[in-house]
């Protein structure tokens, strides 16, 4: 059948999973506001520190919190019952 997490690193795995798309999800929602707010700049000093603020958002909280929710997600999606490739593995 393949490898089987335990209970305990399935739990942890998907605690992590989850605090990931939370933060995946807040930082959508600050670049979301911070987007709202730049289109109300009246002049080229709030446009730049808008968007380095925007850039700053993306880096810390979009970028690496998709990556592991992604990781994380095809993890459990293949070492735990809920398998999303669980057809091609059953093929024997």
């Amino acid at each position: 059948m393949g490898y089987k997490l335990s209970i305990r690193k399935k739990q942890l795995l998907i605690i992590i999973h989850v605090l990931s798309v939370v933060c995946w999800l807040g930082g959508a929602m600050v670049m979301l506001l911070l987007g709202m707010y730049m289109l109300k700049a009246e002049n080229g000093e709030q446009l730049y520190y808008t968007l380095d603020n925007m850039h700053l958002v993306d880096v810390v909280f979009i970028r690496y919190t998709a990556l592991v929710a992604l990781l994380t997600g095809i993890v459990l999606s293949v070492w735990t019952n809920w398998g999303a490739f669980q057809a091609l593995l059953d093929l024997d």
